[in-house]
């Protein structure tokens, strides 16, 4: 004889743990599951459009099937842009102006449509933005170059090993793999965050090093587009831009005609902040105070490194409702440069919002850094510099592309 409860008799928390052990675990069919009545629809869908993946063929069914009701659960859509392949004879050279124009297409299309219909959306309650995340690739870079690289692409198991990136100094026509996360409130509007999370390592850096034109991208084009995030800045209400340019450089791109009057937080990296330079890294928190004066709803600011094996760390000013402080974080002591003029640098920003002292902290990382990747996870940076599926994805490949007797990703 079968003795038990119906559904509604349980209580409404023993209900809201088994509807959620349906959510974590994702069997297969788990999201039709919210079909099943109004309570489990809440749950369900709710995490089923938290997150959507798009490609340019299922754009249009995005305004049909996201209908008014479900719109404020959506808060991350993710588009993946295919791009041109690309055969043996050309993965060595630059794209041609033809190439360049059909892939700059393939991108700004999909792009154009989702803005399009996103700009159709109300206006969503603060805090409850939607992320834009925009990722671009080719069917063809794993066979080439690219062999333990996704980037957000469709995992392919049988690829050819004919290339490795190891083998060689040269790279695929491709953009540059960055990581960009567009936070939209208001889409009609504004928007208010921007994260940009340029992915980087030792062997990608020699092969891009290679490319022809690319060193003057480097001293030429980048301190341009420094100045323009500098001056673009000064409207947003976050930014976090990790690795594509030096927050020293950032600085000095910022004018003392320049007022951030909604700027909230701010995180940057600098390759200055390593313990082989310790005045220089000195230098810049001064120099990060001294714009920072020009900030007044300035509630975070973070500046980190993590490039070089083996270091990490991360300076980090935050202003709370218990009172203003700084951080060090790191797996090296600045603790000899901390120096009371740095420390009074930045007491004279906690003073414009009424606060006479700062607390001065100091935590030392005692785990070991082998890769970037590990250099975020340690660091517990309060800026989320790079969304976790994508953080967990670069750590899996930087132990993918070294021995396997290495541990795998915690």
């Amino acid at each position: 004889m079968w003795i038990g409860a119906p559904w509604s008799g349980l209580p409404w928390e023993i209900r809201q743990s088994i509807l959620m052990v349906v959510v974590r675990d994702k069997h297969p069919g788990w999201a039709s599951l919210a079909s099943v009545c109004t309570e489990w629809q809440s749950v369900i869908e709710t995490e089923n459009l938290r997150r959507i993946t798009l490609d340019e063929d299922n754009i249009k069914g995005l305004q049909k099937n996201i209908t008014k009701e479900r719109r404020n659960r959506v808060r991350h859509i993710h588009l993946n842009v295919r791009l041109l392949p690309y055969e043996c004879d050309r993965c060595r050279e630059e794209e041609d102006t033809i190439e360049m124009g059909v892939n700059t297409g393939f991108v700004i299309g999909p792009l154009y449509k989702l803005l399009k219909v996103l700009s159709t959306w109300p206006e969503r309650q603060p805090g409850k933005g939607l992320k834009l995340e925009l990722n671009a690739y080719s069917d063809s870079d794993c066979l080439h170059w690219y062999r333990h690289y996704y980037y957000g692409a469709p995992v392919q198991t049988a690829c050819s090993s004919r290339h490795q990136l190891r083998d060689s100094p040269f790279v695929p026509p491709l953009y540059p793999p960055f990581d960009l996360v567009l936070d939209i409130d208001a889409p009609v509007t504004t928007i208010r965050k921007l994260v940009i999370f340029e992915h980087t390592n030792d062997e990608l850096s020699v092969a891009l090093n290679e490319l022809p034109g690319y060193g003057n991208f480097q001293t030429q084009v980048i301190p341009i587009i420094t100045g323009a995030f500098a001056w673009a800045s000064t409207v947003y209400e976050e930014i976090w831009v990790s690795l594509l340019f030096d927050a020293k450089v950032f600085f000095s791109c910022c004018f003392e005609n320049y007022t951030w009057w909604h700027l909230r937080s701010l995180c940057l990296t600098s390759p200055a902040l390593n313990s082989g330079s310790p005045a220089e890294a000195a230098a810049l928190l001064h120099d990060a105070a001294r714009v920072a004066m020009r900030m007044p709803m300035l509630h975070t600011l973070v500046l980190w490194n993590g490039e070089e094996q083996g270091q990490a760390c991360a300076f980090i000013y935050r202003a709370s409702s218990t009172g203003p402080s700084i951080t060090w974080r790191g797996t090296w002591d600045i603790g000899l440069y901390l120096t009371s003029v740095i420390v009074d640098a930045w007491k004279a920003v906690v003073s414009q919002t009424g606060w006479e002292d700062i607390c001065v902290c100091s935590e030392p990382v005692k785990e070991e850094i082998r890769f970037l990747g590990d250099a975020i996870y340690y660091l517990r940076l309060p800026c989320q510099v790079i969304e976790p599926q994508s953080l967990w994805e670069m750590r899996r490949e930087e132990r993918m592309i070294v021995p396997s007797s290495l541990t795998e990703v915690e």
